[in-house]
């Protein structure tokens, strides 16, 4: 019999050195793949702590900024309560409070005009903007008036954008309408209103340094009206974009939306005195980042 019957095939043998390196091969296989999978999953792990560290930044940011408007808000309010008792309002004496309205007015910068509206008949009765004794105009946002004489409590009105005042071709600029009851006793006898300007406002979205770059920054009313936006500060007493308004009725949180075709992560909160809310967004491609 031959030498090759005997051993079989010597090419389907491995030699000592091929089996050896294939032992290699498999220990350096069994010790890289662990070690790739936790570096993947580390990696996993530490961009998701990024990103929860990028949501509690923003989230506090956005309550801290609500916080921020609701002083704003009320101290103006205060000032106006301050203003309505005046003993000129409750002897009924309105060429004199017009003098003190208009030093209240010229001193306080955010104030566009102070009025002082019947409640029985909706008419602003004076306005400090124009000379005493102009005839009698409608008051606009009607509703909030009524709702100082039902509530006998002070009202935060809608945001209104620049126009004419009714029945003039006088211009008006944007202002958010504060108003407040004249009582006496029990009894309301005048709604005193205040026009404040947005703009400290804007400016208290507008100075933030949110954690995303280039993403959008609103403050909306409770009805979703645009107080400002940091990207489009034209816009005022807008609705605001859908994606947003539908998270109005929440507290605070986290949410993903698109707003002119960008898709964004946004953390809000909403100011509990005025129900007014913050949106501070990220763009998704930097909020993916990590």
């Amino acid at each position: 019999m031959s030498q090759h019957g005997l051993n079989g095939n010597p090419g389907r043998r491995s030699s000592p050195g091929r089996r050896y390196r294939r032992l290699l091969i498999s220990l350096a296989a069994a010790a890289v793949v662990p070690m790739v999978v936790y570096g993947s999953v580390q990696g996993w792990l530490r961009a998701n702590a990024e990103r929860r560290a990028l949501d509690a930044t923003n989230l506090e940011e956005a309550q801290r900024l609500a916080l921020l408007v609701d002083n704003e808000l009320m101290a103006e309010l205060n000032g106006l309560r301050m203003l309505s008792l005046s003993h000129e309002l409750d002897t009924d004496n309105l060429g004199g409070f017009y003098d003190l309205a208009r030093r209240a007015h010229f001193e306080n910068e955010l104030w566009r005009s102070v009025i002082v509206i019947d409640p029985n008949t909706n008419e602003i009765l004076l306005n400090t903007r124009f000379p005493i004794g102009s005839p009698y105009q409608p008051v606009q946002d009607p509703e909030t008036v009524r709702e100082v004489f039902e509530q006998h409590n002070a009202v935060i009105g809608a945001p209104t954008g620049p126009g004419f005042v009714p029945g003039t071709n006088r211009m008006h600029p944007a202002f958010v309408p504060l108003r407040v009851p004249v009582l006496r006793g029990d009894e309301m006898h005048y709604v005193l209103s205040a026009s404040m300007s947005p703009d400290q406002l804007r400016a208290l979205l507008w100075n933030v340094s949110p954690p995303g770059l280039g993403g959008d920054s609103y403050l909306l009313d409770p009805y979703g009206r645009i107080v400002a936006r940091n990207r489009s500060p034209g816009q005022f007493a807008e609705l605001a974009p859908e994606a947003l308004r539908t998270e109005i009725p929440k507290q605070e949180g986290m949410y993903r939306g698109s707003v002119d075709g960008q898709e964004e992560v946004f953390a809000f909160a909403t100011a509990p005195f005025c129900h007014w809310s913050v949106h501070l967004g990220i763009p998704i491609r930097e909020y993916n980042a990590p």
